[in-house]
Formats: structure tokens, sequence, C-alpha cells
């Protein structure tokens, strides 16, 4: 998920420096938050020292982990989460035995005296508690769990509704008693209040909310009529593009979503492709399947995407806007995934692993068309197509991979100042020619990658080549189907960001902090100084 901005102004391909500005009572009340949540999260783990990390539970934190057969050198991180598959009992009773408390110790109590400040709407002790259940209810089990039970939509609606409307009585009181309170005993209400109210405009807008969005996505128009199988690949699609929406405010002349699965057996391509025979749609996928620089609805399929010869596939979704609206990019693809019918016949299959790649941008280099939108691919006008079959599919033959339908798909916030003098070196050389409608300097990146798998490297070995041979400050996706299930990342100079946001079942990155608000307040962030 990356955005752009300039602190000049001026529109760019960048990203910048995170600040948080506000009054002072609010910046302790949010650090007082920060410290509350994690001491109440690290309750939950446990502590080894020098384990296996493939033999400890989930929730773990491993000092000196024993890896066989590998020795670290100096300092080394890492961090492994396990899903969990069973769902929490009574997280909806808990929450809502959390609400009855805070609503007895409310404002009244507190001007009769019946309660101190610090115990008002139950304390920050509960409040933290209720904060984490919520959290809890945003991860994918239990928000699958929400979904699909009978009762649990309606019964979370009930709360939100009163928790709401409670919120707002306190308000109007509190408005009408402030001066009968200290300037100590207001900060201590106005804490508790705000730490509630995040909790219930989570509940509203990060859950509830986002049924109603994974329902549209899907086409459906009741939940039961969603397979498990689909749900989490919808609600995961929904999460960027709600990220994306909210990285719109730094740049919006196009935006762009990439959805990659790779299936969990040999038989799946084969059953989806009679499938969408069976169903008319074949012609528009082998349409779609024509090689080429991305473009809105692009396909990509191979079927040597690991060592165990399975089915990879991309879609790409692309809107240009020189003039957008916000929303107006976000809005076109969501209801783009929502009639696209092929997708619709791979989402019910399994999968082995699955990756989404988003982009926002101003444009500092290039004209703002679909083929510059973000994810670029590696594709060049000499590249070998096959012919045999009606799927038309580029190859490449890369010494360390072999032969395939190898795509490699790239995103960058920032710049890439020596783009034109690389793009000559390699279009000089002969060996890669790039279309004159592909004018970002994004595209060299895949470019220069290939370049070195072409030269018998494997894709990190290359991708660190690549990021030594760029001049400027950037922050890089790139995800390619040589290697499924892994994205990589990388940031360079003090322009730009990388957040990476640490969920109970998944990992996501940003280039601005707010891209992961609405998922996890857990997050590392990326040093492109060292």
């Amino acid at each position: 998920m990356f955005e752009g901005f300039s602190s000049e102004g001026k529109p760019r391909e960048e990203c910048g420096v995170f600040a948080v500005y506000g009054h002072e009572q609010a910046a302790r009340m949010t650090f007082f938050k920060f410290l509350l949540i994690t001491f109440q999260s690290l309750k939950k783990w446990r502590i080894y020292i020098g384990r296996n990390p493939q033999l400890v539970p989930s929730k773990s934190i491993i000092i000196f982990p024993w890896l066989p057969e590998t020795l670290p050198c100096g300092l080394a991180g890492i961090l492994t989460i396990k899903k969990e598959t069973q769902v929490k009992d009574n997280i909806l009773e808990n929450l809502s035995s959390l609400f009855e408390e805070a609503k007895s110790n409310c404002l009244n109590k507190l001007l009769s005296q019946s309660i101190s400040p610090e115990k008002y709407l139950g304390g920050l002790g509960k409040l933290g508690d209720m904060d984490g259940y919520v959290l809890y209810l945003k991860q994918g089990s239990a928000f699958e769990h929400i979904f699909f039970q009978p009762g649990m939509v309606e019964e979370l609606t009930t709360l939100s509704k009163a928790m709401s409307s409670f919120l707002l009585n306190e308000e109007e009181l509190i408005e009408k008693n402030a001066g009968k309170f200290s300037t100590g005993e207001m900060e201590h209400v106005n804490n508790s209040l705000t730490f509630m109210k995040d909790s219930a405009w989570a509940l509203e807008r990060d859950i509830l909310s986002n049924i109603d969005k994974i329902l549209y996505l899907s086409g459906c128009e009741e939940r039961p009529e969603i397979s498990q199988k689909g749900f989490m690949k919808y609600r995961n699609v929904n999460l960027l593009l709600n990220s994306i929406d909210r990285l719109e405010v730094r740049g919006r002349d196009s935006a762009g979503i990439q959805i990659t699965f790779t299936l969990k057996d040999k038989g799946a391509s084969g059953r989806v492709i009679k499938s969408l025979k069976d169903n008319g749609l074949y012609d528009d996928m082998v349409r779609r399947l024509n090689p080429g620089d991305l473009l809105d609805g692009s396909i990509h399929l191979s079927d040597k995407a690991s060592e165990d010869g399975l089915t990879s596939v991309t879609f790409t979704y692309k809107k240009a806007s020189v003039t957008g609206e916000l929303g107006e990019n976000t809005s076109y693809i969501r209801n783009r995934i929502r009639t696209d019918q092929i997708l619709q016949n791979f989402i019910k299959e399994d999968i082995e692993s699955e990756m989404y790649l988003a982009h926002t941008r101003w444009a500092s280099v290039g004209s703002i068309t679909e083929e510059n939108c973000h994810p670029v691919n590696n594709f060049t006008s000499n590249s070998r197509i096959d012919t045999s079959s009606d799927l038309l599919l580029l190859l490449k033959e890369y010494p360390y991979y072999g032969r395939g339908a190898w795509s490699i798909n790239v995103a960058l916030n920032g710049d890439i100042d020596n783009y034109k003098a690389l793009r000559l070196s390699l279009e000089t050389d002969g060996s890669e020619i790039i279309d004159r409608r592909v004018t970002t300097d994004t595209k060299i990146i895949p470019l220069q990658i290939e370049k070195y798998l072409y030269d018998g490297y494997g894709l990190k070995e290359s991708f660190r080549l690549t990021l030594n041979d760029f001049e400027g400050s950037h922050a890089i996706a790139m995800q390619s189907n040589l290697e499924p299930g892994k994205m990589f990342i990388a940031l360079r100079g003090s322009g730009q960001s990388l957040y990476v946001g640490l969920c109970d079942d998944q990992y996501m990155f940003s280039s601005e902090i707010y891209g992961l608000v609405e998922q996890t307040p857990h997050f590392i962030k990326m040093d492109g100084e060292s």
C-alpha cells in the first residue's frame, strides 16, 4: 500500500515523514493507551529461551531462537506468528459485560461522588480490555466467525448502537458539567471517554461496516451465499482497498491493485478452465491473458509457479484519473472486482498462498495512463510468446529457475534518479525494449531484476543487486511467481517510509502508518538509512 506526497506541496511519487500533532493532553493519553495495549497483549504471550520456532504454540516470543543448520551472526531477531484456528469463546459476552460495567460507572455516578475519576467508565484497565476484544474481533478467524455465525452480526450491531447512544449522552453531560471538575479530574474523564470512543468507532467502522463492503465485493446478496474459501480472500481485498482510501489524501491520479493466488493442487487450473468454458467465459480469459504491460483487467497465469508445479494466477485492476476525486479510483476497482466472474471462479478454489499489492500516487515521472499506473511488470516488446495453445503465455528462461511464464511485479514510492541512464543501457544492449507508452521510472525495477536473473542469480540476490544500482530515495515492493508466497520490500533514504504491521494471522505493510490502523496497532518501522 503505497501513496505519494511532497513536503514542498508539489505532486511527487514519494511519501514523507509521519508525525502526530495535537494537544499535549491528547498526546499523553495516546502514549498511555499504547503502553496499556502493549502490556495487555504481552500478558497473553508465552516467552521461551533457545527454542525452535516450529515447536512452540501460537503467540510465543522466543529469545535466542534455535534453528537447525543455521548460524546467526551478530544480533538477529526472528518473529514467528502462527495462525490460531480456534476462535476464543464468549468474546461477545465479555464485550457486552464490559460495556455494562462502563454504563454502571457513568458520569452521574461521578457527579454523585459514588466513584472516583479513575473509575469512570470502569477505569482504563477495563477499557483496555474492551479495546483488546474489539482488536481481536478484527483478526481473520474471529472476523470470519462473526460473518458466518447466525445472529452474531445482529448482536454486534445492537451493541454498537447502544455504545454510540451512551457515549453521545455522556458527551452532552460532560459539556454541561465541565465546570464541576478540576483540571486533573477532567483529564481522567476525557481520557476514559476517548478510549471508549475509539473502541466504539472500531466496532462500527472496522468490523460492521466492512461486512457490507465484503458482501458487495463478492457480488452476493446475502452472507450465506459467500463460501468460506472465498470470504477471507474478499476480506483481504477489502482491507487493502480501505487502506488505499486512507492513503489517497496523498495522491490519487491513479490507483492499482494486484491479487495473486497460488492454487493448492495441480488439478485446480483445469477445473477452473472447464468451468469457464461451460459458462462462456473462456474467450474473455484468453483475451485478458494476452501478454503485455499490465492494464486494467490483466490476468497472468503460470503452471510452474513452484517446485511442485502449482498454478499461480494474478489479477490486476487499475484506474488512471488526472483529476480524480477522493474514493473515485477505489470505487471503480471495487465494482470491477465485484463483476469479474473469472476472478470469482478462481476464488472458489483452495489456495497455497495469497498476496495483495496496491498503490495510489501522484506521478512525478511519466504520464498518467494505465500502463504507468502501478504495479508494473517485466514485459518487453521482444519477449517470447508461446503460441502452442490458445492460452498465450509470455515465456522467460532464467538459469536459476528454468523456463516458464515468469512475472515480476513492482510498485514504487520515490524516484529512481538514474532511471534514464539505466533504461538507455538496457535498450542499447538490445536485450530489453520498453514500449514507448511506458514512461514511468518504476518500469526499470523489474527489468533490472530480470537482468540479474538472466545472469544466473536467484530472485532475492537479483533484488538486492538491483537496489544497489539505483540512485535516489525510494520504497519498493516486489512480488514474483518465481517464488510464490513471498513479498520483497526495500527502503532507501529518508524521503519515504515503510511500516510492517503485525497481525495475528498475517503481515501488512504500508508507506504510511494510517494504512495499517484499521487492522493493527502493532508495527515495525523500517530504517532506510542503514
